[in-house]
Order: structure tokens, then sequence, then C-alpha cells
């Protein structure tokens, strides 16, 4: 048997090739590199080239027209202006109020900016993103930020972006707050099972080690033992994904 651990988001959603792509996105990130002055990484264009309408209601921009801002500072200058024209003034105990009264070529001595990659809207919304200064990293790190706790309180998330862009692609998949990606997968005529009983059999009758997955802490997490995984069964041309929650496993398997 032939089992690959090794799979980036990437390569999921390769396996899903008869899903349509956008066809404009490589146009979208020329516009986006020529109006920011920036050279976006190629690992970033290249997933958003490979993403589909399984991604949809997922925690990555997939480049929506709507989106006033792509930069956090754009977003500070946004949310100052609209305060102003609703309030006059902004408050001393605003949060933008040092940015208002400061040159933007000092905002970061309070934040450094960042390009926003993502959302999560569970529990209060929360933004990803990589810091400007990094985007010249190959796979640079991903950063998140919650509405509760300051627009200044950037945590790192993900070590890597790749890291980031697997687990939203595994959490979609497993439908854990959207069943977008399964109704997609279906439509599009692929076979999709849960199994939370059998699961030795299953990993016995696949030849698969749990031990030498890759498991990364699902954006979704509620203790510090939760993990999200992958693996393909090349030969069988199944995908397999796991998900440990609160130490119950569960694992789904998609095929054509």
């Amino acid at each position: 048997m032939s089992i690959k651990y090794d799979l980036s988001a990437i390569d999921i959603l390769d396996i899903f090739n008869n899903i349509p792509k956008k066809s404009d996105t490589n146009k979208k990130l020329e516009l986006l590199e020529k109006k920011y002055n920036i050279v976006l990484p190629d690992i970033y264009k290249q997933f958003m080239c490979s993403s589909n309408e399984m991604l949809s209601t997922a925690d990555v921009w997939n480049f929506n027209d709507e989106c006033p801002f792509y930069f956090l500072y754009d977003w500070i200058n946004i949310s100052i202006n609209e305060t102003l024209k609703e309030n006059k003034k902004i408050d001393d105990d605003s949060e933008y109020f040092p940015f208002a009264n400061s040159p933007v070529s000092k905002w970061n001595d309070f934040v450094d900016d960042y390009m926003l990659i993502g959302s999560d809207y569970a529990a209060g919304i929360a933004y990803f993103g990589i810091k400007r200064t990094d985007l010249n990293k190959e796979n640079p790190p991903v950063y998140m930020y919650h509405e509760m706790k300051g627009i200044t309180k950037w945590v790192l998330m993900y070590n890597y972006l790749s890291d980031y862009f697997l687990v939203v692609v595994c959490d979609a998949i497993s439908g854990e707050c959207y069943h977008t990606a399964q109704e997609v997968l279906i439509e599009y005529d692929w076979n999709y099972e849960i199994h939370d009983t059998g699961l030795k059999e299953i990993l016995n009758k696949h030849g698969i080690e749990l031990n030498n997955l890759k498991k990364l802490s699902s954006i979704y997490k509620t203790s510090e033992n939760d993990w999200i995984s992958c693996c393909y069964d090349s030969e069988e041309k199944i995908l397999f994904i796991f998900q440990n929650k609160e130490d119950n496993l569960k694992i789904y398997m998609i095929w054509k």
C-alpha cells in the first residue's frame, strides 16, 4: 500500500481537479501586487490559483470583491475615517486614538502592518495575516488577531503559511463549522464518508500509521490536545482527513 503523509493544501485541492477554479485569480494577484507594490510568496499565489468553491466559506479569503481592504493599515485608516464621520472625533479610550494622532510612518510603533488573508466568525471575529515585512519569505508565519483582544494584539498562529493553508482545507472538508465543502464534493460526484467507529479496521486495511501523520492544531480546537491531519492512499485514490477533538477521533474518507 502507498500512503502519502506529506500532503500540502495544494496537493489536496489538486485531487479534486473536476471542481472548477476561478479563472481570474492570476489577474487579481497581479493587481494586488501592483496596488501595494509587493511581491507575494509563491506558495500564496499557488494556493489561490488552486482554490475552488469548496473553500467559499472557509477561513481564507478568496478575493471577495466586497472586501474594502487587504492590509491592516488600510483597515485602521478606514475605521478612523468612519468614526470621524459619525462622531467628529476619536475618543481617548478608542484603540484607534494613537493611530489617529500619529502619521502612518509611526504606526509601526503600535503594531506591524499585516496582509489580511482570512477570518473566522466563531465566538467573535478573528483575522489571520502575514506581516508585510515577511512577504519576502518563501513560507512566512501566520498571525491572528481577535476582536476581543485589541487591534494591536496579534499572536503567532502557525509557523508556516503552508500549515495554515493545510489546516484551512482540512477544517473545511471536515465541515467543522460549515458543510459547504461536503456539499460541493457531493455535487461533483465525490463519495464522502465520516467514521467514528471501526477506526482500527480502517487504519489496518489501508496501512495507515497515526504516528506518521503531521498533526496540526485546528483553528477550531477546544483543548490543547485537539489536532487535524490528512493522508492519501495513492493506490485506491482515497483522501483521509483525521480530526481529533477532545480525544475523540473521526476519520473522513473522500474518493471518486
